[in-house]
């Protein structure tokens, strides 16, 4: 087997290989785009700890939620528009469906200041522990202010836990059918049945984050999906 499908099955059995494909086609056009005006380029999120879930499909792999990217930039550079950040994730997005994966790409551009200001949350903890520099200055997360797991502010918890409820009512009559068979993926199937993406989103990222911000009450927090489960499958 070779071409996509080859690289779709690499990519769905080595948990890593999805962060490097991905890192290496931001790095590249990011940098051909900016030059030595940017500074570092930051992964976040799942991805930046390998925690990523890929679902295979024919000849593509899927990247299950998003690969989001900040991007530092030196203090005499201005900051690129958004109508100069869409075109270059675009690109991203294109050359990785031809690498055989498919996926939304976030990217958002950032002087210093952005770090320094980092208020005590759950997502600025994240980054500080768990963020990824996949290219250039490795010392940026000590921009991001000291604090510790117990110090995460309760209400930045609340606010989370109230916009994952609104969106699980968005998402109640979605989940009413059970997912579509592989099968129908393929040829496109509709009808009222959720997709596995949609239960993806569902039981990662609502359950997840459900879980996630009750960790505030529960000291210490860990970062990442396998640190949230662990105070919580203690006895």
């Amino acid at each position: 087997m070779s071409g996509p499908a080859a690289a779709a099955n690499v990519l769905c059995s080595e948990p890593d290989a999805v962060r490097k494909l991905v890192s290496r086609v931001v790095v590249k056009h990011c940098r051909h785009a900016f030059g030595d005006c940017l500074r570092s380029v930051v992964l976040t999120g799942s991805l930046a700890r390998d925690e990523a879930s890929v679902l295979r499909e024919d000849s593509l792999s899927r990247l299950l939620g998003d690969a989001d990217f900040i991007l530092l930039f030196h203090s005499h550079a201005s900051l690129p528009a958004a109508r100069v950040i869409a075109p270059l994730i675009s690109a991203c997005e294109t050359e990785l469906r031809a690498s055989g994966l498919a996926g939304p790409i976030g990217v958002a551009a950032v002087h210093d200041h952005y770090f320094r200001r980092l208020p005590r949350h759950i997502f600025s903890y994240e980054l500080r522990e768990r963020g990824l520099v996949v290219w250039g200055d490795a010392n940026v997360f000590s921009l991001i202010p000291a604090f510790s797991a117990e110090e995460i502010e309760p209400e930045d918890a609340w606010h989370t836990l109230s916009n994952r409820i609104i969106e699980w009512l968005e998402l109640a009559s979605e989940l009413s059918s059970p997912p579509m068979p592989r099968e129908d993926l393929k040829q496109g199937g509709g009808g009222a049945a959720a997709s596995w993406a949609l239960h993806y989103r569902t039981i990662k990222s609502r359950h997840g984050d459900f879980i996630a911000c009750l960790l505030p009450c529960l000291p210490p927090h860990l970062p990442g999906a396998r640190g949230s489960a662990a105070p919580v499958s203690q006895p």
